[in-house]
């Protein structure tokens, strides 16, 4: 699973978005109870342009392990990309609240404040 992780990954971030996606899908649909399996695929498929998909993966992995602030991080741009600034706020929020750090808090604080104006 975590090849396949890895591969759409690499294509993503290649500019070969759509030959992730078929790959982000398929490790959790392989393992739909593992979050380690399903936050990649879910950001990927982010990256993607496949919003709501993205968003629906990214709770599920969210509760499945919803004390990961890069988690929690990745949910909220998946809620403010899908048009949901009400939660994309709430989650933000979740996300700094969470014990650690994370690499993108310095961007989840400027998206928050961009929701709040």
């Amino acid at each position: 699973m975590k090849a396949l992780n890895t591969l759409a990954s690499c294509l993503t971030d290649t500019g070969q978005s759509a030959a992730a996606v078929p790959l982000a899908r398929r490790a959790p649909a392989l393992l739909p109870d593992n979050a380690d399996v399903m936050d990649m695929p879910g950001w990927e498929l982010l990256q993607a342009g496949e919003t709501a998909e993205a968003v629906m993966t990214l709770k599920t992995a969210n509760g499945l392990r919803g004390n990961d602030p890069t988690l929690t991080y990745y949910l909220a741009v998946a809620e403010k990309q899908a048009g949901d600034p009400q939660a994309a706020r709430t989650t933000f929020v979740t996300a700094l609240k969470l014990p650690g750090q994370f690499a993108a808090a310095g961007a989840a604080r400027a998206l928050l404040v961009e929701l709040s104006q």
